[in-house]
C-alpha cells in the first residue's frame, strides 16, 4: 500500500512510491510520444492535462481531505508541457520514463506537506 506522510521533510519511500505509481503512465506517455510531429505532441499535451485536472478532480470527490492540492494543480498543466517536450528532445521513452517518474513523485510528496495548512 502506498503511503504518504505529512511530515514536513517526507521520507524516501514517499519519493519512491511516488515515482513506483507514476511510472507507467509516463513509459505510456513516452513510447505514445516517440517520433511524433509537434502537432501531435501538442494534441498528446492536452489530452494529458484534460486526464490530470478531471482525476484530480474526481479524486477529490472522493477524498475530500486532499483539498490542499487545488494548491498545486494549475503547477500540473505547464508541468506536462514542459515534461512533454523534454520526452521529444530525448525521444527514447525509458529514459523520459524514468526521469519523470522520479521528478513528479518527488512533487507530489513534495507537495503532501501542505496537507498542514488544508483549506
Amino acid at each position: 500500500m502506498l503511503r504518504f506522510t505529512s511530515s514536513p521533510r517526507g521520507s524516501g519511500f514517499d519519493r519512491i512510491s511516488g515515482a513506483i505509481a507514476c511510472f507507467l503512465w509516463f513509459l505510456v506517455a513516452g513510447i505514445v510520444q516517440e517520433n511524433i510531429g509537434v502537432g501531435k505532441r501538442l494534441l498528446w499535451w492536452l489530452g494529458q492535462r484534460a486526464v490530470l485536472i478531471g482525476g484530480f478532480v474526481l479524486t477529490l470527490n472522493f477524498l475530500p481531505q486532499l483539498g490542499f492540492m487545488f494548491l498545486l494543480l494549475p503547477l500540473f498543466p505547464p508541468l506536462m508541457g514542459i515534461l512533454s517536450l523534454v520526452a521529444g528532445l530525448l525521444n527514447r521513452a525509458w529514459v523520459y520514463a524514468i526521469g519523470s517518474a522520479l521528478f513528479f513523485g518527488w512533487l507530489l510528496a513534495a507537495g503532501f506537506p501542505l496537507s498542514a495548512y488544508s483549506l
